[in-house]
């Protein structure tokens, strides 16, 4: 592998990241810029949606 493809794979972003993302700019429409990251990725590991997980937030906060 040339160190161009490597650079490359490095720095693309999996499906999982992504899906991340669009979770996480979901729940920052929701519940502003309070989440906890943390807290805010687990929630998501545990398969919550962005308006149970601002929820969460506002209850913790």
């Amino acid at each position: 592998m040339n160190m161009a493809n490597f650079a490359r794979e490095e720095s693309a972003t999996s499906r999982q990241e992504r899906e991340y993302e669009k979770w996480l700019a979901k729940l920052r429409k929701i519940a502003g810029n309070q989440e906890d990251d943390g807290l805010a990725h687990s929630l998501w590991v545990d398969g919550c949606t962005p308006e149970e997980a601002a929820h969460e937030l506002t209850e913790t906060a």
